[in-house]
């Protein structure tokens, strides 16, 4: 009788089904194309209010808590949206806003002056102006780029991480499921207007 089990061996061991063969996601064009703009999709969804409205991810809000800013609250302030993220609008846009503007202005950022005796900019990782993503949305506006960059690290983040799980011998839809879940992942959105959040959404692509 014919059968399709691998001749075990003489020991009398059972047969070992032979291991599907990794699937490389990056060579099936087409399929990787509509997984990344299925990811894109989820994420205009999930951010809608900001490709709506204009607005940006940066809890603006916040610096008129301050007494020196409480004057110029807008007649609607009511509190602030979240005291957690304070340091976002109080100090990391500052910041991003003066290396981003050395970006524009064609130069890199080496020192700040405004912050007492001055700072160091460049090796920063809060400015990060080294980070290849930051010279590609130098041309926006400061508060643009606090809804592009974000939104860019997480459809990285997605992406890699569909690569990944397809490299690994995964269905597309396995890989599309884990593609949501590190995309959506607590870590990435709660960090999401920090800069670690533009190291960790390479991880897949490290691992690859």
């Amino acid at each position: 009788m014919l059968t399709n089990a691998v001749p075990s061996s003489s020991t009398g061991a059972a047969p070992v089904a032979a291991r599907p063969a990794p699937t490389r996601g990056w060579k099936n064009c087409g399929e990787t194309l509509v997984a990344a703009l299925f990811l894109f999709a989820c994420l205009a969804v999930f951010f809608w209010e900001p490709f709506a409205t204009g607005g940006t991810l940066l809890p603006v809000a916040n610096i008129f808590v301050q007494p020196f800013y409480r004057p110029y609250a807008p007649v609607e302030f009511s509190g602030a949206p979240n005291l957690l993220l304070a340091d976002l609008s109080s100090h990391l846009y500052p910041l991003q806003h003066f290396a981003f503007n050395a970006l524009r202005a064609g130069s890199l950022p080496l020192w700040n002056p405004h912050i007492m005796l001055g700072s160091p900019v460049l090796g920063t990782a809060q400015t990060a102006p080294l980070y290849p993503l930051h010279w590609l949305l130098a041309v926006l506006p400061p508060l643009a780029v606090f809804v592009a960059r974000p939104l860019f690290n997480l459809w990285i983040a997605g992406v890699s991480t569909y690569l990944l799980v397809r490299h690994l011998g995964a269905r597309a839809s396995a890989a599309l499921l884990s593609a949501l879940a590190f995309m959506f992942s607590g870590f990435l959105i709660v960090w999401l207007g920090y800069a670690l959040t533009n190291a960790a959404v390479w991880l897949p692509l490290l691992i690859l």
